[in-house]
């Protein structure tokens, strides 16, 4: 018996006792030796496998894909062969094989090739849901979009007319209102605003968690800088960076909003004359951890849930609407990350929240981070 063939019956056993399907082709891309899996899946007895061409069994015309990745495999223009077939069983349901294929190192007459099939079917129904589940998404968010713009539109403009209609009722009879009267109208008034603030709020944070932007390097410092520009601190408030900043991979706008709430909210509550907000960063095994801390008024332990809630304020007297920290725990939440609070009455607060951390994004200046203050508290 030659060599060659030996060697291919010594094989059969070896192949048979895999758990997944592998064939050996020759120079022509036929079949030459098939395991058992390779031949349940073909729906054809071992025989009636050999000798067969690739095409044959598994490749039809409309494979031009397949057929041009295996001319190339015989013609020496690519190493290797991949790519996926479909294989209909007699019960009418279809699999999705994957096929990798690669020339044999001593190639024989009957092995030129080796090859392998692996049921990627599972994965291929997963893809599909997936790819539903996401239209469903995107139609969800444009129904959601065009429903706020629209009750933001419909509700807005009564509210407009009440405040107005109220106002020239207060002018034109001042005099036979009486001062309860009045009070009574400006009362109305600001009811009207503080509502039609609350409307404002909904469409900001529908915007805000609906508009997606290209993910860049953002300069953490120089971001933190244009926010403090635009909440323009009262005389008398200091904010101090205690910390380097990282450059970091993500959305500019959205890690800007979660700042501007946060030290918003910590210019509010701090003293006018002696407030100290301390802004800082550090680096934390796979994520930054970002803190505002404040030596403002706290919050009490009973009230630390409650304020990330909707339309919940740390102090009913602040101004705003109560939704700038459910909206900065959105965004932080969204991109992977932990929004918290430490803080009792009368020790001010930090809020603190992780970020992941992309190795490849690292500001170069700050070497491997070490420049960042590594695991360290803000408290």
């Amino acid at each position: 018996m030659p060599g060659g063939e030996i060697v291919e019956k010594a094989i059969y056993p070896i192949l048979d006792s895999l758990p997944f399907a592998v064939f050996f082709l020759d120079g022509d891309l036929r079949f030459s030796i098939v395991n058992k899996d390779f031949y349940e899946i073909a729906g054809l007895e071992a025989r009636a496998c050999v000798g067969r061409l690739f095409f044959e069994l598994f490749v039809d015309s409309e494979r031009l894909d397949a057929i041009e990745i295996l001319s190339a495999l015989q013609e020496g223009r690519t190493s290797e062969a991949y790519f996926e077939i479909h294989v209909r069983k007699e019960n009418g349901r279809e699999r999705c094989f994957a096929v990798h294929i690669v020339p044999v190192e001593e190639a024989t007459e009957r092995m030129a090739y080796a090859g392998g099939l692996q049921d990627i079917s599972h994965w291929k129904s997963i893809e599909k849901k997936k790819g539903r589940l996401l239209e469903e998404l995107a139609s969800s968010n444009r129904e959601l979009k065009e429903f706020t713009s629209i009750i933001s539109h419909d509700l807005k403009a009564p509210l407009r007319s009440i405040s107005s209609l109220a106002g020239w009722i207060r002018d034109d009879f001042a005099e036979r209102l009486g001062e309860e009267g009045r009070e009574n109208l400006d009362l109305l008034v600001e009811r009207v605003r503080r509502m039609h603030a609350r409307i404002e709020g909904i469409v900001r944070f529908s915007r805000c968690i609906s508009l997606r932007e290209k993910r860049a390097e953002v300069d953490v410092d120089s971001l933190l800088s244009e926010t403090i520009k635009r909440i323009s601190p009262p005389e008398g408030v200091r904010i101090v960076k205690e910390s380097a900043f990282p450059v970091i991979f993500c959305e500019r706008a959205r890690l800007g909003e979660v700042f501007l709430n946060l030290i918003g909210n910590a210019v509010k509550a701090v003293n006018g004359q002696n407030g100290e907000i301390r802004l800082g960063a550090c680096l934390e095994e796979d994520h930054w951890r970002f803190w505002v801390k404040d030596n403002g008024r706290g919050i009490p332990k009973e009230h630390q849930d409650r304020i990330f809630k909707l339309f919940q304020k740390v102090c009913p007297e602040d101004e705003g609407v109560g939704i700038g920290l459910t909206l900065a725990r959105k965004v932080v939440e969204m991109d992977g990350g932990e929004i918290s609070v430490d803080s009792s009455p009368g020790e001010g607060a930090v809020f603190s929240f992780t970020f992941p951390f992309a190795e490849d994004c690292l500001d170069p200046g700050l070497g491997t981070g070490e420049k960042l203050k590594r695991g360290g508290s803000p408290r």
